[in-house]
């Protein structure tokens, strides 16, 4: 109760700060989508429901609610094209299985973390309406999904769900129909993928978000959860790290979106709060083009008087572009997020990732030169870490003094088995695949070593000394997030002590000496796994 009264002030401080200190001007929002203003007029009578449920044990989301981006731009572009749409998320949002049992199509956004618990719901709705599984754990587990839903959406879902609905609609052949999965008669049937849309214009409307406005997100905040909206300006990444997702969702390549759209999506979700996440995988990009781009979108949000606290996921070179950097500050971007990923030499060359420990240090001293914060993202889990590894991660990013650090467990898929072989993996439940627990045999540390390694570095990063010091120095913003941070990778890492971590001691017994993995010993025995990773 403690901990939860703890969060709750150190959200409130944070939403406070933001609303009252974040200059404040009324914004007129126009909906279009994105080629001019339109009148949208309502011509088919299929309802279509989104909805996104929370992962099923304390994760990141826990504490901070950001809705599934996809969803939101989907049910945008299929209102436009006629059909009633609505979004449902879990924390935003409050309804039940007769809510949905309303709609004629029924779409869940799925996560690994989240799978079991979109199941059980799904399983209620049986022959209720047509039911379509989209996202990250579709899109690599689409068999799985088959077994509670009626069709799977892969990868990107702008072309593909409204040519889906348009089939089935007037009952044609799904065997036209690029980049869905489905069952025939028993036999499941994968369509070749389709290629990444062209049209990238249209913005997403926040209104579509059933029960969100003020209220709500502040009713979230005295539950111990922040509210932040998505923006996209960009889709995919220049670069191709070998434990990453994002090209296997949105395909190689990297583009940006119009800037009108960027900034009528900006406005739609500074109706409801001024808390922003950029969810490009690079807001900048990496040619030139792609950096004037970016420029000439931070240049409209400051022409356009948008007032708001952003954070955005960038590159180490961000630091040889200090004129985006001061453009960022001036627009109202505060954290730039950065992917470190290791300090080890070895490990960054096996992530694929170009880039040494003494840029990480360089490009936080030139960020923190334009007064915007640091988070820091790493990966445990490589054939380098140890407990020693792990610690010194920690010690080194406190050295650095960045504002944010989040460690999170290499979360393979089938895909990546240059990363993890297959033969490593042993999961068992999809609820522990929340990035934050062990699900693979590491080389030089036993799994169970190493979720507590983690945990470690975590209270070292976040102790109360840190803390005390931010207070001291009148540093309060700091000082609420780490607090904020120590409460949440607590109350994580609680919940894994229960069944997990007993779990992990008796699993790995026989499998490390002297906390180093005896690969014989695992190719002589089957690890019971789920069978998707068979």
């Amino acid at each position: 109760m403690k901990k939860k009264r703890g969060i709750i002030v150190a959200n409130i401080f944070y939403y406070v700060y933001n609303y009252w200190f974040t200059p404040r001007r009324k914004i007129q929002f126009v909906l279009h989508s994105g080629q001019g203003k339109e009148k949208i007029i309502l011509k088919r009578k299929v309802r279509v429901v989104f909805v996104e449920l929370q992962l099923a044990l304390p994760n990141l989301a826990s504490f901070l609610i950001c809705p599934c981006y996809g969803i939101v731009l989907l049910a945008t572009k299929l209102r436009n094209l006629g059909y009633t749409t609505s979004v449902m998320v879990e924390g935003v949002t409050k309804f039940s299985i007769e809510d949905l049992e309303e709609f004629d199509v029924i779409c869940f956004s799925v996560k690994s973390g989240s799978a079991n618990k979109t199941y059980q719901w799904v399983d209620q709705l049986r022959n209720k309406g047509k039911i379509i599984f989209g996202g990250t754990h579709a899109t690599y587990f689409p068999e799985d999904c088959l077994d509670h839903c009626d069709y799977v959406v892969r990868g990107e879902g702008d072309d593909v769900l409204p040519a889906l609905l348009d089939c089935l609609e007037n009952k044609e052949d799904l065997t036209q129909i690029q980049g869905i999965s489905y069952s025939n008669n028993g036999d499941i049937v994968h369509n070749e993928n389709i290629s990444p849309p062209a049209d990238l214009s249209i913005p997403a409307d926040y209104s579509l978000v059933r029960d969100i406005s003020h209220w709500s997100l502040v009713k979230s905040l005295l539950r111990g959860r922040r509210v932040t909206l998505p923006v996209q300006s960009s889709r995919g990444c220049p670069k191709n790290c070998s434990f990453c997702v994002v090209n296997k969702m949105f395909g190689s390549g990297y583009r940006k979106r119009p800037i009108d759209a960027v900034i009528s999506e900006l406005k739609s979700a500074l109706r409801y709060t001024r808390s922003i996440q950029f969810i490009d995988n690079d807001f900048v990009g990496s040619s030139d083009s792609d950096v004037e781009r970016t420029a000439a979108l931070l240049e409209a949000i400051i022409d356009s008087n948008l007032k708001f606290s952003a954070s955005a996921f960038v590159k180490l070179d961000i630091a040889k572009n200090r004129k985006l950097l001061e453009l960022m500050r001036k627009a109202g971007i505060k954290t730039l997020m950065i992917g470190f990923e290791s300090i080890n030499s070895k490990t960054l060359d096996k992530y694929n990732k170009h880039q040494e420990a003494n840029e990480m240090i360089q490009t936080v001293n030139v960020i923190k030169e334009y007064g915007l914060d640091v988070s820091a993202t790493f990966m445990a889990g490589s054939d380098e870490d140890n407990y020693q590894s792990i610690i010194q991660t920690a010690k080194v990013a406190t050295k650095w003094d960045v504002e944010q650090l989040y460690y999170f467990m290499l979360s393979p898929y089938p895909e990546m088995s240059e990363t993890i072989p297959p033969k490593y993996v042993f999961l068992n439940n999809w609820d522990y695949a929340t990035g934050n627990s062990i699900y693979f045999f590491p080389k030089n540390i036993s799994p169970c070593k190493l979720q507590k390694a983690v945990n470690e570095a975590n209270k070292i990063f976040n102790s109360y000394k840190r803390i005390l010091n931010s207070l001291a120095r009148g540093d309060f913003k700091k000082a609420s997030m780490l607090l904020t941070c120590k409460i949440m990778f607590s109350k994580i890492f609680n919940s894994l002590q229960k069944e997990y971590i007993p779990f992990l001691e008796n699993l790995e017994k026989e499998y490390y000496v002297n906390n180093k993995l005896n690969e014989n010993a695992l190719k002589m025995k089957k690890i019971t796994k789920l069978s998707d990773w068979n």
